[in-house]
């Protein structure tokens, strides 16, 4: 559990020495556990954490079953209104159920994006699925919560609320939740106001054996049905009856509604006790929680006190005091260290103080901003100082504390602190604007809106502070600008300190992701993924870890090094798996490369596999990070003959292009990739009218970087048109361009482009030439897919070949075989030859499946983490061409890979 938390948010309450047993109230929230979800609201004061309470601590949670189920606790405050803050504490309550559950939600959310509400629930509902017995997650005091998003989860969370789990909802109001669809489908219990009142027998039970009053019961009924059975109204009363000489003309006067009730009773109750103790009550009302020593500092300079206190020091008899006179306050923990007040009776107060003494709370506020800031409570002294009213030290706390909340991805509380303050205490702040302007952009807020609260570029951008080099380096990236991103991101990671490892780490981020640019130059591409990686390691920080080595393997795969870059995935993917089950969201990046190398080497089962899984961890950590991986799915599709799933791929890639407002280059990146993919649908009519609807070749100077991909497929579009002369000018003119960006994959396919444009022009020879470089670079990474998805005048020419050599092409060969799995009567390997052998891994994996370990047993024996015992498995039977553990042995030993048995 993490060090940030409060852990008596997570503990069940303690019962009340006053507390009534109410079996009637069992029973009917135990007939509510043959549903999912029960719901206890009521105004406040009807005693619905009392009951809770008591139905869990009593054993009162019986089914018919020997035991009774686990339960998990959350108590809400209203701090826990941050997104990231509220997903904390209910992992945090769950895993007090589940050890482990959760750790995937969390990771996303330390993203630099906000991810969508199915992004963090749907992994921490699957660990919840895994159970092994039923139990019940208990929310108390949810009315506090106002944020939408937070509502977004829980909605989901109730829409596919795994069968283990039975949550239990606490609120003074209905939530905002589907509790419609919940009850039309008999899924949700209720617990209301009616059922929540006491009976005269309970009242009589509380007021007489609890709290010895000795009333009648005429005496019992009046003051039961005055009350309406509102057992914080009978609790109140209690407390002042015990001071009456004439309890029965106290009970006759006792009339009017609950709101003229409590204010009555507040006048009785405050006036029964002694002067001091009023105002300690009255004092200490401006704190959510409290303990001895944060007493002893707020009371230390407010005078009329000295009753409460000992040599200046509040004595936690006093606390004691306070706890046994009723007096509304709840112990935290079991040691009775910290308490609150009782939210309606800290209300009340509150009220009182300001009618009373009110100059006197700002002084209370700030000095409850001190304690916590010494004590290392940031959260809570920036609220106090918001509440202090002095805007100018509130602003300097919010951006002292900011960093820590950003490093802990809650962007919301952030944003509500800043948005607190006047609009000028932000701007005259530079360091404060910047902190807002990264929670801006981490929530998804408008371009301009982010830009706003950043220095403005000028001509000479070395003036710019470090976080605000960035922060516009970063919006470079999205924005194709790798260079002007590229000098930003070394001019920040120049200024920042040497110990300011997370910033560091993220300059050296942002650093990596821009040599995505194929301009980059290579000498400085290897040393800046091993600094992010080793600075982000020293900071803890995981996502740069993981997206600097998938860097590494993206970079490896444009090289055409396709083994040295799955290997890369791997090892990243083995990072983003620190449970050994699960992986983070970070680890899409990985599974979505290991995808496109599987793909391009024909695996299409295991390409899919991947792929599918790649884009449901993206998503979850950053949406638009999914993008290439769409790309990705539609070129998949098409070559699984699905021309309906390509173009599904493709919206999806333009959907996501236009919600991001930070840069036009993604969606101008989708109008190729739509034009490519209907060229090669033979749909030349949609691809001539999408080229002139999109201005191509266009003027998109802002995106240099994309015009040799543009012009690339438009050479495509003219060949299949049969302008070869024009094909064959853009061809020429693109090969260098690529090979001088080492790009092995792009080379390939302008040779195979330009042999067909040869071929077309009945220049065999020169189309062979290009061929035989082609295979040369594309033997090296194994590469296949990009030979087939040409069809059939690649084919055609790969036989020419053959034929022209009149001898043994063994990667021939594989192409040939690849191009018969859609093409018939083409050439296929021996039936006793493996198109790739196996890695020593492999062969050490397949020799323990064979023993007949199972997956988990595997990677304990070798230490590896389960998905990646998973992967080399698949690897096995796609090289063996089997779809089973059973089949592989039997295969491997007809191969003699195995010894017989």
């Amino acid at each position: 559990m993490s060090e940030g938390l409060l852990h008596t948010k997570l503990q069940i309450p303690q019962e009340r020495p006053s507390l009534v047993l109410r079996p009637r109230l069992f029973e009917k929230l135990n007939a509510g556990l043959a549903g999912s979800v029960t719901l206890v609201a009521a105004p406040a004061g009807f005693g619905k954490s009392t009951l809770v309470t008591a139905w869990v601590r009593h054993e009162a949670c019986y089914t018919g079953k020997s035991t009774t189920p686990p339960v998990a606790w959350l108590s809400l405050d209203e701090q826990d209104n941050d997104l990231a803050r509220f997903l904390a504490y209910l992992v945090a309550a769950l895993e007090t159920v589940l050890p482990d559950a959760g750790d995937i939600s969390l990771a996303i959310l330390r993203g630099p994006q906000a991810p969508p509400v199915e992004a963090f629930i749907t992994p921490l509902i699957n660990d919840i699925n895994r159970a092994s017995e039923p139990f019940l997650l208990v929310l108390d005091d949810y009315h506090v919560i106002k944020e939408q998003k937070i509502h977004d989860v829980m909605a989901f969370l109730l829409g596919h609320l795994p069968p283990s789990l039975h949550l239990v909802l606490v609120s003074r109001a209905d939530p905002p939740l589907p509790l419609a669809r919940l009850r039309g489908q008999g899924a949700l219990h209720e617990v209301r106001q009616s059922d929540l009142c006491f009976t005269v027998e309970e009242a009589s039970e509380f007021l007489n054996e609890v709290l010895g009053l000795e009333l009648a019961i005429a005496d019992v009924q009046r003051l039961t049905r005055r009350a309406e059975g509102w057992p914080a109204g009978l609790q109140m009363a209690a407390v002042s009856l015990r001071q009456q000489t004439d309890p029965v003309a106290f009970i006759q006067a006792f009339t009017g509604s609950n709101r003229y009730i409590l204010d009555y009773l507040m006048a009785e109750v405050l006036s029964q006790q002694p002067a001091d103790i009023q105002q300690f009550l009255l004092l200490t009302s401006v704190l959510d929680r409290f303990t001895a020593s944060l007493c002893t500092y707020l009371l230390a300079a407010t005078p009329g006190t000295d009753g409460v206190t000992q040599n200046g020091e509040v004595d936690t008899t006093v606390l004691d005091y306070l706890d046994a006179a009723n007096l509304f306050v709840v112990p935290l923990d079991d040691q009775r260290n910290w308490y609150r007040y009782h939210r309606l009776f800290a209300d009340l107060l509150r009220q009182r103080l300001y009618q009373t003494a009110a100059p006197l709370v700002p002084a209370l506020h700030a000095r409850a901003r001190d304690w916590f800031w010494q004590e290392g409570w940031l959260a809570e002294a920036v609220d106090h100082a918001l509440q202090a009213g002095d805007d100018a030290e509130a602003a300097r706390l919010v951006e002292e504390a900011a960093e820590m909340a950003l490093q802990r991805s809650q962007t919301q509380t952030i944003l509500r602190w800043v948005e607190a303050l006047p609009d000028k205490q932000v701007r005259q702040r530079p360091r404060l604007a910047l902190y807002y302007a990264w929670a801006l952009f981490l929530s998804g807020a408008p371009i301009e809106t982010i830009e706003a609260y950043l220095p403005q570029l000028s001509g000479d951008e070395r003036q710019l502070p470090p976080g605000a080099a960035l922060m516009y380096a970063f919006l470079a990236t999205f924005r194709g600008q790798m260079r002007q991103a590229r000098a930003l991101a070394r001019q920040a990671l120049d200024a920042f300190e040497p110990d300011d490892r997370f910033w560091r780490s993220m300059a050296i981020w942002v650093l990596s992701i821009s040599y995505h640019d194929p301009t980059a130059a290579s000498p400085a591409e290897g040393h800046t993924w091993e600094d992010a990686a080793r600075v982000a390691e020293e900071s803890g920080n995981l996502l740069v870890m993981v997206s600097a080595l998938s860097e590494q393997g993206h970079m490896y795969k444009r090289h055409g090094r396709l083994h040295d870059a799955h290997a890369t995935f791997e090892q990243a993917l083995a990072l983003a798996t620190p449970s050994g089950e699960q992986p983070l969201p970070i680890a899409g990046e990985a599974l979505m490369g290991m995808a496109e190398i599987e793909l391009e080497w024909n695996h299409l089962d295991r390409a899919e596999t991947l792929l599918v899984e790649g884009l449901n961890c993206t998503r979850q950590w950053r949406e638009i990070a999914a993008l290439p991986g769409y790309f990705q799915l539609a070129r998949l599709r098409q070559a699984q003959d699905d021309v309906a799933g390509a173009e599904a791929a493709l919206r999806e890639a333009a959907r996501l292009a236009t919600l991001f407002d930070a840069t036009e280059l993604d969606d101008a990146v989708v109008v190729v990739y739509q034009l490519r993919q209907w060229i090669m649908q033979g749909k030349l009519g949609s691809a001539q009218a999408w080229v002139k609807e999109h201005d191509l070749p266009g003027t998109r100077t802002e995106y240099e970087s994309l015009r040799p991909f543009e012009d690339l497929t438009l050479s495509r579009l003219l060949l299949a048109q049969g302008e070869i002369d024009a094909a064959l000018d853009l061809q020429d003119r693109l090969l260098p361009v690529f090979v001088d960006w080492q790009h092995a994959r792009l080379t390939i396919e302008t040779l195979l482009l330009r042999a067909q444009s040869y071929a077309g022009r009945g220049e065999i020879d020169a189309a062979l030439a290009d061929l035989r470089e082609a295979l040369k670079l594309g033997e090296a990474g194994a590469f296949i897919r990009i030979f087939v998805d040409e069809g059939e005048p690649v084919l055609r020419l790969l036989g020419s070949l053959r034929a022209q050599t009149r001898s043994s092409l063994p990667y021939v060969g594989t192409l040939l075989t690849a191009f018969g799995t859609a093409q018939e009567g083409q050439v296929a390997l021996p039936s006793q030859a493996l198109v790739e052998p196996l890695s020593e891994r492999e062969l050490e994996i397949l020799q323990l499946i064979a023993e007949g370990l199972s997956n988990r047993e595997i990677g304990q024996r070798l230490f590896l983490s389960l998905p990646t015992v998973k992967w080399h498995s698949s690897n096995i039977y796609g090289k063996l061409g089997v779809k089973n553990r059973t089949t592989a042995v039997a295969k491997a030993r007809e191969l003699d890979i195995l010894p017989s048995q």
